[in-house]
């Protein structure tokens, strides 16, 4: 039997192994929340905060009605992404507040959370 004959006869397996592995992390992967933007209203950098030169990047953590609108946002902060200025906070968590979301594979009628930073 020569090698190029081998390397053929092996082809399927691998193929056959591939499908089995993709299959099963499809399959975790669909049993995950996903959650998207139904209708985000355009970011514009606050007015003030441009001409103080303020930069920042602002976590939030926003707590999603099951119709997709924002019933509670929090502020997220850590060693990476810091406090910022409050004025970068007050405008992230008012431009947050006028997004829809959805979300695929949610419990039906459950609020549900997602995190959203702005840089």
């Amino acid at each position: 039997m020569s090698y190029v004959h081998t390397q053929i006869s092996k082809l399927p397996l691998l193929c056959i192994a591939f499908l089995v592995l993709s299959a099963g992390s499809l399959a975790r992967a669909q049993e995950q929340p996903l959650v998207y933007v139904r209708h985000a209203e355009q970011a514009s950098y606050p007015p003030l905060a441009a001409v103080a030169r303020i930069e920042g990047t602002v976590k939030l953590k926003l707590t999603i009605t099951p119709d997709g609108n924002v019933r509670n946002v929090e502020t997220l902060s850590n060693d990476v992404t810091p406090k910022t200025h409050p004025l970068l906070e007050q405008s992230s968590i008012a431009l947050a507040k006028t997004w829809t979301f959805g979300c695929f594979n949610c419990a039906a009628g459950a609020d549900y959370q997602h995190v959203v930073t702005f840089i």
